[in-house]
């Protein structure tokens, strides 16, 4: 996919819905991104049941989340000026 065709809602929408969907163009513009372990965890909130540890969902949701959010803004600042 050419990185030019991706949106900043489209990052927006496959970060929570499918994050193994954003082109490896985009994620490589954001290297510092820790990619596989954000699908990882989407992979386990959605086959894991009830084998779901609620701390580690609350630290990623109170911590992790809110520290990726100059490297999300930057990429889709990245994407904006491409498009």
């Amino acid at each position: 996919m050419n990185c030019s065709r991706v949106g900043p809602s489209d990052i927006c929408k496959s970060l929570v819905r499918r994050p193994r969907a954003i082109p490896q163009e985009v994620r490589a513009l954001a290297p510092d991104v820790p990619w596989q372990k954000i699908i990882g965890m989407r992979n386990v909130l959605v086959h894991g049941y009830f084998a779901i540890d609620t701390d580690i969902v609350w630290d990623a949701a109170t911590r992790d989340i809110p520290a990726l959010k100059p490297s999300i803004e930057q990429l889709l600042a990245t994407l904006d000026k491409k498009s």
